[in-house]
């Protein structure tokens, strides 16, 4: 089994709908494997919010969320996304509804690891940016920080860590939401779009690197 240019863009289409403004009867929605230890995020595979008004939108970051689903799939982990963009996604204007069923699932099934998969722009520093949140950094996180890095580089990909403008230290984000409410560690994926084209081998190569090192976390 393998992840695919077929497998990731049929996750995907859950996402393209209505020009990436998603679509679906609930605005949340949780996958894959139950009482997994690993929880993948995606809160930007749909067009999302830059603020606390319904006219403050911001484009999707392409192919993250169907990346989300396949990997989780591939991985036998769990995952969470958005489905479609409503205010009850806005994360400008508290916790919203991906928050609660975060929160449930490390209460309910033990998550231990949360791994918050979202998109940047090309560049020549990194093809993933790992972030943390505010420093100081939790143990957990500085021992899967470490271990993401070296799998990651190991396999040939540029990895930085705590990136400027990757972070994720702004209060909306996941991992500052929710690194010390995980008895493990919470970290955010920042991957470089020319890795978020399926059609493209190079992706295809990253994807299933990524969920290498994710099934080795799974086993342990």
């Amino acid at each position: 089994m393998a992840i695919t240019t077929s497998k990731w863009m049929k996750a995907e289409e859950l996402f393209s709908s209505n020009n990436y403004d998603g679509a679906g009867d609930m605005p949340v929605e949780v996958e894959g494997c139950a009482g997994a230890k690993i929880l993948l995020v995606a809160t930007h595979g749909t067009n999302h919010f830059s603020g606390v008004l319904e006219s403050d939108k911001k484009p999707a970051d392409l192919f993250t969320g169907g990346l989300t689903r396949v990997l989780a799939r591939e991985s036998r982990v769990r995952c969470v996304f958005n489905r479609f963009r409503s205010m009850a996604i806005n994360p400008h204007i508290g916790y919203c509804e991906i928050d609660h069923r975060i929160t449930e699932l490390v209460r309910t099934e033990g998550v231990r690891i949360i791994l918050d998969i979202h998109g940047a722009r090309d560049n020549p520093v990194f093809d993933v940016a790992i972030g943390t949140g505010a420093l100081p950094l939790t143990a957990a996180q500085r021992r899967l920080t470490s271990t993401i890095a070296l799998r990651l580089c190991d396999a040939g990909w540029g990895v930085a860590i705590n990136a400027p403008a990757y972070r994720a230290a702004k209060p909306v984000s996941i991992v500052s939401r929710h690194k010390t409410s995980v008895r493990g560690a919470a970290v955010q994926l920042e991957i470089a779009r020319r890795l978020r084209t399926p059609q493209s081998k190079l992706a295809l190569d990253f994807a299933n690197d990524l969920a290498t090192v994710l099934k080795e976390f799974a086993a342990k």
